[in-house]
């Protein structure tokens, strides 16, 4: 047993979303109130227990800084469109479905007789874009486009009037680590290789489908610890699930975000 274990009590404190306050309250960014617990006060070590909450984060997102819900096309001598797809999880199939209708239905208004199709190549997996009639058509995504997550990531443009294969594989997971972050708890907890401290008290792996609840646990009270120098008290308590640049995630729908720490105090 390490000599803070020794000489100190321990309490399990329960921290929800269903507790927040404030008006702004949200399921990944919340702040609680705990200035009446005695537990709280004199803290010298802290470690995340578990960390439970729905996985109800979209893949195509309208908004912030994760947004991809455009995908860019142009047709030679026509103009440049975009595809806007609404916000939400999609599979594979059903945005092949979606993209590949509207870009024909572009392509009839030129000519009647233009069909475009998306599917998959059998062996490497990645989306081969097939075009009939006179037109030519043109990719060439933005940074954030859907196109990128689709896999057609050559910002240069590729041109093509027959059929084309997007050049890397698709990134539509959604969700794919979730950091629970809190200054109060966590104050430069993480450092990366951006040279930045990261108020960081967990990573939470997402590994279970869409709309399942995601379950994470620690694995090792001692090498999970945070360890202050000098004792703290925690009177309120700020939890956000962000992605490592420090966005904060939105989920949609309802639910409960809950954060259970093992706190050390004397």
């Amino acid at each position: 047993m390490s000599l803070i274990e020794n000489t100190t009590q321990s309490r399990l404190l329960r921290i929800s979303n269903l507790f927040g306050v404030g008006a702004t309250t949200t399921r990944t960014n919340f702040t609680v109130n705990l200035n009446r617990m005695t537990e709280t006060n004199n803290i010298v070590r802290c470690v995340c227990k578990s960390v439970s909450f729905p996985n109800t984060g979209y893949n195509v997102i309208s908004s912030g800084a994760r947004q991809n819900n455009v995908f860019n096309y142009e047709i030679v001598a026509d103009a440049v469109y975009t595809i806007v797809i609404d916000e939400g999880f999609y599979t594979t199939q059903e945005l092949m479905t979606i993209i590949s209708a509207a870009i024909e239905a572009q392509l009839k208004l030129i000519d009647a007789g233009a069909t475009a199709t998306m599917t998959l190549d059998p062996y490497d997996k990645k989306i081969i874009l097939t075009v009939s009639g006179t037109e030519a058509v043109v990719l060439s995504p933005a940074p954030q486009s859907l196109n990128v997550n689709m896999g057609n990531t050559v910002l240069s443009g590729a041109i093509l009037n027959s059929a084309y294969k997007f050049d890397s594989l698709r990134d539509l997971y959604g969700l794919k680590n979730v950091y629970v972050h809190s200054t109060t708890i966590a104050e430069g907890n993480l450092v990366d290789a951006d040279v930045e401290n990261h108020d960081i008290l967990a990573e939470v792996p997402i590994t279970v489908p869409f709309g399942s609840m995601v379950y994470y646990e620690s694995q090792d009270d001692e090498l999970d610890s945070i360890n202050y120098s000098s004792v703290r008290n925690y009177d309120q308590i700020t939890i956000s699930l962000r992605d490592i640049d420090n966005n904060i995630i939105e989920l949609a729908g309802g639910g409960e975000t809950v954060v259970v720490c093992k706190l050390y105090y004397v």
